[in-house]
């Protein structure tokens, strides 16, 4: 019995995908560890404003308030996107 009823799948070497799957979680786990909160992540307020889809205005406004760079929770807490539909 082959392919979909054993689990594998034909062709691929089954111990070889566990062992990349296992390194990759591993590697997972240890840049999550690593990772600052979302509250001390810096980020470019250039490119939150791009990423959120933010006015030029708005963008202005988080540069004035904040300088170049600030947490990705004070940005999220004050942008203000105004709604597309009237």
């Amino acid at each position: 019995i082959g392919g979909f009823l054993s689990g594998r799948k034909p062709g691929l070497g089954g111990s070889r995908v566990r062992i990349v799957a296992m390194a990759r979680s591993q590697e997972a786990t240890i840049t999550d560890a690593e990772r600052p909160a979302a509250s001390e992540q810096l980020w470019s307020v250039f490119e939150f404003s791009r990423r959120y889809r933010l006015a030029k205005r708005e963008e202005n406004r988080l540069l004035m308030l904040y300088g170049p760079t600030a947490s990705l929770h004070v940005l999220l807490a004050n942008a203000q996107r105004h709604s597309l539909i009237s």
